[in-house]
């Protein structure tokens, strides 16, 4: 994600996202997905994001929250990660699970073509 994308959110909610800042390493096309993680973390209040990735196509956010609010975040966690696999992690178009040389991101068509070219250009 572009640093003015992550800078937004750490300036947006700095209790969700405290000094030191997590590593968010993503697309730019999750940071609505992950705005609306943030947004819900703030409200509900005690929940801090540690690191944002992407795994086998999927966001995933690691969380430091305590055990009354962990249900509650696990259900906000999980409908951002099933909102994620079929959102284009680049762009944030409509997008599912693709493979590319053994990688897996979750990508739109026009996407996954530019990541194929570049793919091809590296062999």
């Amino acid at each position: 994600m572009r640093t003015e994308l992550t800078d937004k959110l750490f300036q947006i909610y700095p209790r969700v996202f405290p000094t030191p800042h997590p590593r968010i390493v993503v697309g730019d096309g999750w940071y609505e997905i992950l705005s609306g993680i943030a947004r819900k973390f703030d409200d509900l209040g005690d929940v801090i994001i540690l690191e944002v990735r992407q795994k086998i196509a999927v966001l995933r956010v690691d969380i430091l929250c305590p055990v009354e609010k962990r249900n509650i975040a696990n259900t906000i966690l999980m409908a951002a990660e099933a909102r994620s696999t079929v959102t284009c992690e680049d762009c944030s178009e409509a997008g599912r699970p693709r493979s590319i040389e053994g990688y897996y991101r979750t990508l739109c068509e026009t996407c996954a073509k530019s990541w194929r070219q570049r793919a091809d250009l590296q062999h």
